[in-house]
Parts: structure tokens; C-alpha cells; sequence
């Protein structure tokens, strides 16, 4: 995210006086008006009371006193209502944002879970998912060695339960990468033809990801000192897993749509194959395309697959072409760091 303006402090860009400012601003006017309102006057243009003041006096003073209760109690309630308008301000502005002032969701959400962080920012995220077929993997941690970057991996079981993907797994965790789950036994959540329709229950979904969890724990990964980062099996989930996984402090989130870079399982002979090649050229066509280009992506890709055109190995291409044009790398849990904090 762009640095805030310091507090205090104003600039071309920051024309309006900030949170601070304007409660030592409004503040000094309450005072004001209280006075006024009251009809409190400085002491130094009160005179002394007449002396020998008849009934009329003491009728007039009555009903000026009995005004000024009516306002006074006006002015207490309208102070009330200030200082929770304050009060309210106070925290927004801890939480880095103008008071009063709504901001904009920096992601891009779908049924609930962030698909694209800010696309104000030219930052993407290798998303690397693997199960069953993990043939990639250590071209990819090479590859990234490599260019000197990080990335982030998801798994299933059965990726965890291969003994050769062992050493790789220990290496995404050694080397700096993110290494979150991927499901245990990598089921589908819902139904393709009614998204609407969940296929599994709560108490299953949290017993298969807890127990993915637990299995990557064993390698060093999900160390509890940041938010657990999920992305689900299939890419294929509804708003009940996604409020499942945030009851259980798990951010669920999916890859960005549009590019194609996750057609790289495909295989030879199935109707959606195409060649490594137009993979790579259509993700760089979308970032022509798109008025964002492949700001905050989170780009899948695969960590191994049935086909023998391995997209996999053109990864130091795109790597390049990318960087060529200007975009960092970061792991997911830094480019959704605000979405783990306020479990969106």
C-alpha cells in the first residue's frame, strides 16, 4: 500500500488538515459554541449585579436562566453526539484512513474471498498449487533460486504424503517461500452446474484442512506467527467455506481470473489443451490488455501435470519478461497482508 501522509503533517497531495488536526480544530469550535450557546460571557465584561433589584429583575433573570437550561441541555446533547462523531473519527484514522472518510476495498472479491489484490500497485504473486503430480517442483525452486525471488506454494495430502516431494517441501519453507494448504483430500466444495449448492459440510471441511495443516506443520511451514493463507481444491468454492475458513482464522482466497495461466494442467487430447507457448502469450497479452495490466495478480500455475508440453520449464521466461516490464514478485501472505489482518 502508498505511504500515508504522517500525521500532522500536510502536503500537496494532503490539502485537508488530518484526523489529529481536525479534532483540535473541532474541539477549540465545541468550546466555542458551548460558551455561546449558554450565554456564558468572559469574565471580564461581566459587571457587578445591580444592586436593590425589584421582582421584575428577579422574574427576568428566572426566565433567562430557564433559556439558558433549554440550550444548555441542547448544546450537551449536540457535544454527545460530537464526541462519538470524534470518537469514531479517532479510529479510522488509527486504522490509517481520513475520518469520516470510507475506503475503497483495495481487492477484488468474489463470493466472499479476495481473487486480485491492489491493482494499484505493480506487484505480482506466484501461486504454485500441487497434488498428485509434482514433476515441476524442483525446476520451479531452481527457477526461482534462480531470479532470486518468492513465491508461494499450496498442497495437498496427497502431495504431502509423496516421500520424493519431501525435500521439496522442505525447501519452499528453507529457501523463504510460503507453503500453505491446498485441502487433504482435495474434494469439491460445491457444485459446478449451482455454485450455490455446497457438497460438503462444515464439519468435514474444517477436519480436511486441519488435518492438511497439521501435515505441513511438520516440515516447518504454518508457524503461527501470521495468518494461515488458503487456496481451495479445484479453485472451486461458495461464501459457506469461505466463512468457514475465517471462523477458523484461515483467509481463503483464489487466483485472478483472465489470463489463462492456469490451463497449464491440461493435457494432449482433452478439449481445453493448448501449447505451453500460447499459455506464456496470453498472460503477457493480458497484461496489455487489462487497463491494469497484472497489477496485485495472484497467478497460478502448476506444479506438475499428465501433459508432456510442461509449461513449467518456460517459468524463467515469464519471470524475465515481466520483471522487464517493471512488475515485483511478493509471497501471497505480503500482497493480502491487510486481508489476513482483518480476515476479509
Amino acid at each position: 500500500m502508498a505511504e500515508q501522509p504522517r500525521t500532522g503533517m500536510m502536503s500537496a497531495d494532503n490539502l485537508e488538515p488530518d484526523g489529529e488536526t481536525r479534532r483540535i480544530q473541532t474541539l477549540g469550535f465545541l468550546g466555542r459554541w458551548f460558551r455561546t450557546g449558554v450565554g456564558i460571557r468572559p469574565a471580564s465584561r461581566c459587571g457587578p449585579s445591580r444592586p436593590g433589584g425589584g421582582s421584575m429583575d428577579r422574574q427576568t433573570d428566572r426566565r433567562g436562566w430557564t433559556r439558558r437550561f433549554t440550550r444548555a441541555t441542547a448544546v450537551a446533547l449536540s457535544l454527545v453526539m460530537c464526541a462519538i462523531a470524534l470518537l469514531t473519527g479517532c479510529v479510522s484514522n488509527r486504522l490509517g484512513r481520513p475520518a469520516g472518510v470510507r475506503p475503497p476495498c483495495p481487492w477484488t472479491l468474489d463470493q466472499g474471498a479476495v481473487v486480485r489484490g491492489d491493482v494499484a500497485e505493480k506487484r505480482i504473486a506466484l501461486i504454485f498449487t500441487g497434488g498428485e503430480h509434482g514433476d515441476g517442483s524442483e525446476h520451479i525452486l531452481d527457477t526461482l533460486k534462480r531470479a532470486g525471488i518468492k513465491a508461494s506454494f499450496f498442497v495437498t495430502g496427497h502431495y504431502v504424503a509423496n516421500e520424493e516431494h519431501h525435500p521439496f517441501l522442505r525447501r519452499m519453507v528453507a529457501e523463504g517461500h510460503y507453503l500453505g494448504p491446498h485441502s487433504d483430500s482435495h474434494p469439491l466444495y460445491c457444485s459446478w452446474e449451482d455454485r450455490s449448492r455446497t457438497l460438503v459440510t462444515e464439519s468435514f471441511f474444517r477436519s480436511d484442512l486441519q488435518k492438511n495443516i497439521e501435515a505441513l506443520r511438520g516440515f516447518g511451514a504454518l508457524d503461527g506467527t501470521g495468518p494461515t493463507y488458503f487456496i481451495p481444491p479445484y479453485e472451486w468454492f461458495n461464501e459457506a467455506q469461505v466463512r468457514w475458513a475465517r471462523d477458523m482464522g484461515i483467509v481463503l482466497f483464489n487466483f485472478t481470473p483472465g489470463s489463462g495461466s492456469n490451463r497449464d494442467w491440461i493435457p494432449e487430447g482433452h478439449a481445453g489443451f493448448v501449447s505451453s507457448r500460447r499459455i506464456l502469450s496470453d498472460i503477457l497479452a493480458y497484461d496489455r490488455k487489462d487497463p491494469h495490466g497484472l497489477n496485485g495478480f495472484l497467478l497460478l500455475l502448476h506444479l506438475g501435470s499428465l501433459r508432456e508440453d510442461k509449461t513449467y520449464l518456460l517459468l524463467g521466461t515469464l519471470i524475465d519478461e515481466l520483471a522487464r516490464r517493471g512488475y515485483r514478485y511478493v509471497r501471497v501472505d505480503e500482497m493480502l497482508k491487510q486481508a489476513g489482518e482483518h480476515r476479509l
